[in-house]
């Protein structure tokens, strides 16, 4: 199956469209007739080829940006843990403070 093709199946676009052909409340079903008039836009191969170039390098960025996001989300964890730590010292050593949630 061609990349682009994937991409295609997987978007909100395409489950969007399958949905709108789907019959049933509870259990949505679609039937192999109404599966067969489905349509899936197919660019020439040279478009197809430059839409998953682009696709994969937004993927990537977003891969890079969510490990940035981890790593910040560490080092805030870290920070407050740290600060937490070494305030305790000082403040233990004060009566009656309460920290009230």
């Amino acid at each position: 199956m061609s990349e682009y093709l994937v991409f295609v199946l997987k978007s909100e676009w395409f489950n969007n469209h399958l949905r709108a052909n789907t019959k049933g409340s509870v259990r949505q079903i679609l039937s192999f007739s109404e599966l067969k008039t489905l349509t899936i836009p197919l660019p020439p191969l040279e478009i197809q080829k430059e839409i998953v170039t682009k696709l994969q390098t937004i993927k990537n960025k977003i891969k890079e940006l969510q490990l940035e996001e981890e790593k910040i989300k560490k080092e805030i964890e870290a920070y407050i843990y740290s600060s937490w730590t070494q305030k305790t010292k000082r403040y233990s050593k004060r009566k009656n403070l309460y920290c009230i949630f």
